[in-house]
């Protein structure tokens, strides 16, 4: 979570994980990049790309609200793969950190994790009214409900990670190390001002919350899908157009619960991280 080097002239300060030279000298070093990248990252963006453009094409033709929360969550990590393979190359390729850059870093390394995880939270909403509030959905939530929502959500989480440059959190911190000053770019570094505090405690707390929404929400979808599964036969051939209305959100239902244990098993371990920082 936090890159240190000696800064040359108080100004720059090298990102990389390990020196230059043992960098270009090993092998290792290059195989290592390029299996992450082909193996990782790629597929990553491929297959989000893909997935944005299919929910495009089928945004204007189907009546399913929660397309739009899937546009925008496939958006958001086509966006953070992106930035993540960018990090990744240009740390191993030893670009220097500025000031600059370890602000837009600071900005940007926070908000796709807890965005992806409201988006997720916003999909457990949805799928809750569906199956626990049927008339309530039908009547009130729509596509530019859903659109509003993820804006709101984008301008709130804005606001929370740019606590550190307005000087409530950590950004460019300075410490002496054998001696010498270093630089560590982390919005996670430790502080002992409390006011230095507020980013951290805001972001792992609102972190927790998302997660225990969306782990609350599918549990009650996940009870409603298995009281849908127990009908009777009799009353699914009576209403076969419903039963198979039906049927599709129960899909949607299992594709938002997938998405949701994806989420909560990479979010948690990185979340709880934060407290040894």
């Amino acid at each position: 979570m936090e890159n240190s080097s000696i800064i040359p002239n108080n100004t720059t300060a090298n990102i990389a994980l390990i020196p230059k030279s043992s960098s270009s000298g090993s092998g290792t070093t290059d195989d290592t990049l390029y299996l992450s990248v082909f193996l990782i990252y790629v597929p990553g963006i491929v297959t989000n790309f893909i997935s944005i453009i299919l929910l495009l094409s089928d945004l204007r033709k189907t009546k399913m609200t929660t397309n739009v929360l899937l546009l925008a969550l496939c958006t958001t990590d086509f966006v953070a793969v992106c930035l993540s393979c960018f990090w990744h190359i240009s740390r191993r390729m030893g670009l220097p950190m500025t000031y600059d850059l370890c602000a837009v870093k600071s900005f940007l390394h926070p908000i796709m994790p807890l965005l992806t995880g409201s988006i997720s939270l916003l999909m457990a909403v949805d799928r809750f009214l569906a199956f626990c509030k049927p008339f309530f959905y039908r009547s009130n939530v729509s596509k530019k409900l859903w659109m509003i929502c993820v804006l709101l959500v984008i301008v709130f989480l804005s606001v929370i990670c740019a606590l550190p440059h307005v000087g409530l959190g950590s950004l460019w911190t300075p410490r002496y190390r054998r001696g010498k000053l270093t630089y560590t770019c982390s919005v996670f570094t430790y502080q002992e001002n409390l006011t230095k505090k507020i980013f951290h405690i805001s972001y792992t707390s609102l972190g927790f919350l998302v997660v225990l929404g969306i782990i609350s929400l599918n549990s009650l979808v996940a009870v409603a899908v298995l009281r849908l599964r127990h009908r009777t036969i009799e009353a699914q051939k009576g209403r076969p157009n419903q039963q198979a209305n039906r049927s599709t959100e129960i899909k949607f239902a299992a594709i938002v619960g997938l998405l949701a244990c994806v989420f909560v098993v990479c979010w948690l371990p990185y979340n709880v991280s934060f407290f040894q920082t």
